[in-house]
């Protein structure tokens, strides 16, 4: 328990700082998923794009700004906990590769204040959970119990519902 409150302060303070040192955006993907995820809470439908089946960024953008308001705000603190959440699941999945908790802890947290993995622990886009899915599914992949496999499975589908890399992954996955 003390790890994961380590590593979630750890994100959050990177987090702030990149915000504060001005980080807006990766591109303008981002403001274009916040305006469709604010259509979205207007107006739900199952494919909230109508071009591309990825829906779930949406669904949970747009469902948090049904609830608090479709802001850019709402859409920042959206990605500011999702950010937070991949942290847990990078950590998760070094749990499973790395025999000493202390290592998985070292990992998580590297990963977590990457340069790169900070900038996107803020953005609304939905690459860093997409990715600490794809990591924690091939992470599964190291262990003999099914319970894991089918763990990776579900991280897979998820992922594979936000953005089309981890359909690689996936396709890997099944052949193991």
């Amino acid at each position: 328990f003390r790890d994961h409150i380590l590593i979630l302060a750890a994100k959050a303070a990177v987090g702030a700082l990149v915000l504060w040192t001005g980080f807006r955006a990766v591109s303008d993907d981002d403001f274009a998923r916040v305006v469709l995820a604010q259509l979205w809470a207007t107006d739900p439908k199952l494919d909230a794009t109508g071009t591309s089946w990825l829906p779930l960024p949406f669904w949970v953008l747009g469902g948090a700004m049904k609830v608090f308001g479709p802001s850019l705000a709402v859409a920042r603190g959206v990605a500011f906990l999702l950010g937070l959440v991949a942290a847990l699941i990078i950590y998760r999945a070094a749990t499973l590769v790395f025999a000493p908790r202390s290592e998985a802890f070292a990992a998580a947290l590297a990963a977590s204040l990457f340069p790169w993995c900070a900038r996107l622990g803020v953005a609304t886009v939905p690459e860093l959970p997409t990715a600490a899915l794809g990591v924690f599914a091939t992470a599964t992949v190291a262990r003999s119990d099914a319970r894991y496999r089918v763990a990776g499975a579900v991280a897979l589908v998820v992922a594979s519902w936000c953005r089309y890399e981890p359909w690689i992954i996936g396709a890997c996955f099944v052949s193991l």
